[in-house]
Formats: structure tokens, C-alpha cells, sequence
């Protein structure tokens, strides 16, 4: 079962971002390629940048390259030179790390 998702283009997302609607994004890899994920302000719902390329897949959710999906959310306004590292402000990340340090202490036998 195919997930419809609302795409939107560089240069609208740029604006997003510029207007602070847009917060954060993810890289996933899918199918024959990587699609960037877009979170919004106080929306649940997953935005989906398009690649506009002349060349992007059919309907251009998909970039061909890792670095194409990272440089297409360079140009967004996006931070992408801190990718990988662990941001513990964000709610999921703490949740992730309460999680984590649980796990922890039930395998050192400290959580019956």
C-alpha cells in the first residue's frame, strides 16, 4: 500500500523555513534513492521535498544521491554539517535516550 504525501519544492520549502513553519527534516533512504522528510511546526503530518531536477524520478520525491538530498536541504537553510549527531533537545531524542539508558540498566541487572 502506497502512503500519499504532500510534496513541496525547494522553493517553497525554503519559505517554510525562512517563516520558521519548518523545524527539522529527515534523510531516509527508499526505494532506488534518498527523500527528505519535512517536519512542521505543530503538524504531524510528514511534508516531502521534491527534487525539481529536470532528470527526478516521476513525481521527483526521490533524489538519486545521499549528497543530493543533502545538498538540496543545505540550500533550505538546514544545518547539515551536524548530521549524525545526537541534538537532546528535541522531545524524541530524550525519549530515545530514556529508552536507551533503561535498556542499559535492565542488561547491568540494576531494573528487576
Amino acid at each position: 500500500m502506497k502512503t500519499k504525501y504532500r510534496t513541496v519544492s525547494l522553493a517553497q520549502a525554503t519559505a517554510m523555513y525562512s517563516g520558521k513553519l519548518i523545524n527539522d527534516f529527515s534523510i531516509n533512504r527508499v526505494r532506488s534513492g534518498w527523500a527528505i522528510f519535512l517536519f512542521m511546526v505543530g503538524n504531524e503530518e510528514i511534508t516531502v521535498l521534491r527534487d525539481d531536477e529536470p532528470n527526478a524520478e516521476e513525481p521527483g520525491k526521490i533524489f538519486d544521491t545521499a549528497d543530493a538530498a543533502l545538498i538540496a536541504a543545505y540550500k533550505i537553510g538546514f544545518e547539515v554539517f551536524s548530521i549524525g549527531q545526537f541534538r537532546l533537545g528535541f522531545e524524541s531524542n530524550k525519549h530515545l535516550l530514556e529508552s536507551t539508558m533503561n535498556s542499559l540498566r535492565r542488561a547491568a541487572g540494576k531494573i528487576e
